[in-house]
């Protein structure tokens, strides 16, 4: 799959910018850290058809837990099946283009876009 156009995150202001002409997935990584070639291999793999985006993720190690509107801690909530979702993120141009321009709410990603949009998102194992 190619070809492949690198973002580095967060976007310039002015909302999310088009991919540029003939880009077919988008990389998104944080701006301190571009991605190897190999991680974007890793990436554009997991991008099979019928997924519109892939998210890295990272499994949720710390204890989680379930606090009340008092504020008072009232359980602890099992890890099993919890991930944070991390950059680089892979999607495809066609799902990226129904949201330029848009101003991405705090601390949203791409792959947030596309969830709220009821795209498919896979998640890969960060694999540095």
């Amino acid at each position: 799959m190619s070809p492949v156009h690198l973002l580095a995150w967060p976007p310039p202001p002015g909302g999310l910018p088009a991919p540029p002409p003939g880009a077919e997935v988008v990389v998104v990584h944080d701006a301190g850290a571009p991605p190897t070639s190999d991680v974007v291999a890793h990436l554009l793999d997991a991008l099979v058809d019928g997924v519109d985006a892939v998210a890295t993720v990272r499994p949720v190690t710390d204890a989680v837990k379930e606090v009340d509107d008092d504020g008072a801690v009232v359980g602890v909530v099992p890890r099993d099946g919890l991930a944070v979702v991390g950059l680089p993120q892979a999607v495809r141009a066609s799902a990226w283009a129904d949201r330029v321009g848009a101003p991405p709410a705090p601390d949203a990603t791409p792959v947030d876009a596309v969830v709220a949009a009821g795209g498919v998102v896979r998640a890969v194992v960060d694999p540095s």
